[in-house]
């Protein structure tokens, strides 16, 4: 609740920051999250955490990761498990998401078990911190890759030292956000973030070029779709485009 507390208030700062001084509270404020966030001592600090922790894993049979809370970054922080395969690609690799987010991502041959649990709420309820507590205390991760700000380590009790967590990756697509010869898509940055921080101590068994994600539409979503269009009358409209 906490931080809950936390991330409302400094949504309201800003944003009362921005009304008052349109222009120049938006360049402050980019300007000091950058300064403070994206500088080089953040990333290596975090990066250097996560090593550590690795570092004294001595399995990487199963390994679970965690998708922020909405549809998008849930379809996009796939490319962080295509990044584990090439390390892992017999390992049990899970996928906590958005409930919404199933119908997009069910069927990705990379993710072992699709878990669509994350009410997909602007923050955790106390039912998503309930379901997380069950699945740690029924699976024994060796590691845990937690992409959710809304999650900190002690809501992975038991297995808190076997957290790996988003900061470096944040900080990193913050820091590159004004370099002209960076590509600095969450998609992109996430396999980056996974391939570089595991290449520190493990040789990759499959070392293929990243080309990017795929959805995955399901039967169940098609008919869900096509009933949508029938229903509005949708279907015979000749200017339909999408």
């Amino acid at each position: 609740m906490q931080r809950k507390s936390f991330f409302r208030s400094a949504i309201n700062i800003s944003s009362k920051l921005t009304d008052l001084f349109p222009r120049g509270g938006a360049r402050f404020l980019n300007d000091s999250v950058t300064g403070l966030l994206g500088n080089k001592l953040v990333t290596e600090y975090y990066k250097n955490k996560a090593y550590r922790r690795l570092h004294i894993i001595q399995e990487f049979n199963r390994i679970l990761v965690v998708a922020d809370l909405n549809i998008g970054d849930a379809i996009n922080l796939q490319a962080s498990i295509t990044a584990l395969r090439d390390f892992f690609p017999d390992s049990q690799i899970d996928y906590i998401v958005n409930r919404n987010a199933r119908f997009l991502i069910d069927g990705n041959p990379a993710v072992s078990t699709l878990m669509p649990v994350l009410s997909g709420m602007p923050y955790p309820d106390e039912n998503d911190f309930h379901i997380i507590h069950c699945i740690l205390s029924s699976i024994p991760y060796d590691v845990i890759i937690n992409f959710c700000p809304q999650f900190n380590e002690k809501h992975f009790h038991p297995n808190r030292d076997r957290v790996i967590s988003y900061h470096a990756l944040t900080a990193t697509i913050i820091r590159d956000e004004n370099d002209e010869n960076s590509i600095n898509h969450v998609i992109f940055q996430a396999h980056k973030f996974i391939d570089n921080l595991f290449s520190l101590f493990i040789d990759p068994i499959h070392n293929q070029h990243f080309s990017g994600i795929n959805l995955y539409l399901s039967d169940e979503a098609i008919e869900e779709a096509y009933l949508f269009f029938i229903y509005h009358n949708l279907h015979n409209r000749k200017q339909l485009i999408f």
